[in-house]
């Protein structure tokens, strides 16, 4: 038999220390697990090329966070409150997000919308049982697709709305809360148009206000303006008004008298080719209304109307609007801004009327086009209201399409209809009220019937102060001619085209996706902070503990040198060498280099994990 080796043999290995005089056996450092981890080569060389891995792949996992995102959106606009059993529309809108979070809409196929009652209904319908809502598709571009729908029956409070679509090839289904009540529609806000309030003229005791007919004044287009003269006790002024356009170097003038005034009423005069300042002098009618055209090539028109004729005065202060007192005795400045509307609004009752008629009778289809093309390459989008509550609503075919409601029947009374831009309807809104009657205008005529026109009188609402005019106009209706009778009913409704309706937004998924990808990236982004700086605390501590040993053994390094010149004969500790060189110990530069590669890298990791914390704060910040 071969001889056993000592393990074989039952005998434990030789330990590090033996073979050392007992001064050596002292100092020599303790072995403790730590040590030996530091004493082996292999898991220095892991330390060394393990290290830069964890720390890439934690920066990698913090980047990755990064990149999360919204990959589709939809959002459904239209009342944020729909009443049960009554007619309303909705517009759906869908958008696939690229690389950078940039919606590109995509046209949408076919959504179907369902409401599904809720189990506590007093009806008690089952929670399963969906009501059709509205349902609709083929979409002629990308973008929004309008759904006229009939809200079904259902009991008053907040229901589950299904929304089902198909989109570029791809399904996707939606759930959101809907209110279902039947005490109205959102409050309407207001703006200006153009309009200038009521102002005296001088002492003479005629107030005068102005009305722009067509939705708003436009810069660089002629519009059409009426002006309404009352007289001190309130009622209908008839005599001359005299104005004078205060500004630098006036276009040429509108020749004077009421045709070019009455042509631009008519819907035929007004546009950039009748460039000019307001007449000299325009006549009231019965009603105290005179109609004139106006273009205004600055920010804000300024006029000056009296009830006398201008005596000579010096030019360079009538074009700042430096007027002489005998003058402001009997006259107004008029300084009124134009708003940036998206261009005047022509109403009529088919495509090919070129004509503007804003009284249209009952069942009339509505056409909305711009009288000035719009520069804006997107289509437009055109909705129509009764008291606040969404009627209708279209979508335009191209920039400049007319926007038809041919399948809808207009109801009696006031009908405002708007225009603007797609996601712009405070900067580029257009709208104006329409006068829906029984009788249909005379032939070759766009005035309303007297009775008509008492109708409409009724239902515009009218200040305090405006009573005793009212009430003289009624009695002196059925006297007007046809041309006084259109231009006091477009007055009627000129006076009120400052109201416009914000489009509500019954549902968006972008903002809550958004908002949960944004709570997961964070989430992400801090634990990766907060692991990257665990592991500098750690390598900095295992920095910290290299140093401790290696001071230690140090001390312990002068000892026993100083112990082996003391006792051991001359020449013998330097032929047995260093004790760590006898036992395997690395030396003193060694674990010098392990705890500067430690401090180094968990100098590094700490940056990183403050630059990782520091984007999560840049992207919570508002």
């Amino acid at each position: 038999m071969g001889e056993l080796g000592d393990d074989e043999a039952g005998l434990a290995p030789e330990a590090p220390g033996d073979g050392l005089s007992p001064e050596e056996q002292a100092a020599l450092p303790p072995d403790t697990p730590v040590r030996r981890l530091l004493d082996d080569r292999r898991v220095r060389i892991a330390a060394i090329a393990g290290i830069p891995l964890v720390v890439a792949l934690l920066t990698a996992a913090a980047i990755f966070a990064h990149g999360f995102g919204v990959a589709r959106s939809v959002r459904v606009e239209g009342p944020t409150l729909l009443a049960p059993g009554l007619p309303t529309s909705l517009r759906v809108g869908y958008a696939e997000m690229d690389d950078f979070g940039l919606p590109h809409p995509v046209r949408i196929e076919h959504v179907r919308l369902e409401v599904c009652p809720d189990s506590s209904s007093p009806d008690g319908r089952p929670p399963d049982s969906c009501l059709l809502l509205g349902e609709g598709g083929n979409a002629p571009r990308p973008g929004d697709i309008a759904l006229n729908v009939e809200v079904p029956e259902v009991p008053a409070g907040t229901h589950t709305v299904r929304l089902e679509l198909r989109a570029g090839g791809k399904s996707a289904s939606f759930a959101f809360r809907v209110p279902f009540r039947r005490d109205g529609g959102a409050p309407a806000e207001r703006r200006e148009n153009g309009r200038a309030a009521a102002f005296p003229l001088g002492d003479s005791g005629v107030v005068v206000d102005l009305v722009p007919f067509d939705g708003g004044i436009v810069r660089g287009w002629t519009s059409a303006l009426l002006a309404r003269a009352r007289g001190a006790d309130g009622r209908p002024w008839r005599g001359a008004l005299y104005l004078l356009w205060l500004g630098d170097e006036p276009p040429e003038p509108v020749p004077s008298g009421a045709d070019a005034g009455e042509a631009c009423l008519l819907g035929g005069g007004c546009g950039p080719a009748s460039s000019g300042v307001p007449p000299p002098r325009v006549e009231t009618d019965a009603a105290g209304l005179a109609g004139f055209a106006l273009r205004s090539e600055t920010f804000e028109y300024r006029l000056a109307i009296s009830t006398v004729p201008y005596p000579a005065m010096d030019p360079l202060e009538v074009s700042v609007g430096l007027l002489p007192e005998e003058v402001l005795a009997t006259a107004a400045l008029f300084e009124v801004p134009f708003r940036p509307v998206v261009g005047p609004l022509r109403v009529a009752s088919s495509p090919l009327e070129t004509r503007d008629r804003p009284f249209l009778r009952r069942g009339d289809p509505l056409v909305l086009t711009l009288a000035r093309p719009s520069p804006h390459p997107t289509p437009l989008w055109a909705e129509v209201y009764r008291g606040g509550n969404l009627l209708r609503l279209a979508i335009g075919e191209s920039p400049g399409a007319p926007l038809e409601f041919t399948a809808f029947s207009l109801p009696d009374g006031l009908v405002f209809a708007q225009l603007h831009r797609p996601g712009e309807t405070k900067d580029s809104v257009v709208g104006r009220h329409v006068w829906v009657g029984r009788e249909a205008p005379a032939e070759g005529e766009l005035a309303p019937s007297p009775a008509e026109t008492e109708a409409l009188l009724g239902a515009v609402e009218w200040r305090g102060d405006e009573r005793a005019w009212v009430e003289a106009v009624r009695a002196v209706v059925a006297s007007l001619a046809p041309t006084e009778r259109e231009r006091l009913g477009r007055y009627a409704l000129g006076r009120n085209d400052s109201i416009w309706y914000a489009q509500g937004t019954l549902f968006d998924s972008h903002p809550g996706d958004a908002a949960r990808v944004e709570e997961l990236r964070e989430s992400v982004k801090s634990t990766m902070a907060w692991g990257i700086g665990a592991f500098a605390v750690a390598l900095a501590g295992l920095a910290a503990y290299v140093v401790t040993v290696s001071l230690r053994d140090a001390r312990r390094r002068r000892a026993v040198a100083v112990a082996a010149a003391a006792g051991a004969p001359a020449g013998e500790s330097r032929e047995r060498g260093s004790i760590y060189d006898r036992v395997g110990r690395p030396d003193a530069s060694g674990l010098w280099r392990i705890a500067v590669m430690c401090l180094i890298v968990a100098l590094a990791l700490a940056g990183i994990a403050v630059l990782v914390w520091g984007m999560k704060q840049t992207y919570l910040a508002p």
